[in-house]
């Protein structure tokens, strides 16, 4: 974890930009509330976990991984 300064003003970089500025809010947020944060990174383990299957299942099968997550769109026409 970085440094309460470090960490500010890389909360910042993310603010400064409109495209990103949702991201930051978030990670206010998360500084402010230990569930947020408990819940977001089980959140984020649990889509590594799937990802890591699905690329072990393609390489098995001899197919490319797909690059949605469980749940997502990225579905064809």
């Amino acid at each position: 974890m970085l440094p309460d300064f470090e960490r500010a003003d890389r909360i910042g970089e993310f603010w400064g930009y409109p495209e990103s500025r949702a991201f930051a809010e978030l990670l206010i947020d998360c500084e402010d509330d230990r569930t947020l944060r408990a819940v977001l990174v089980g959140m984020l383990r649990e889509t590594e976990s799937w990802c890591k299957w699905d690329r072990q299942a393609a390489a098995v099968v001899g197919d490319a991984p797909r690059e949605t997550a469980p749940g997502g769109g990225g579905g064809g026409a």
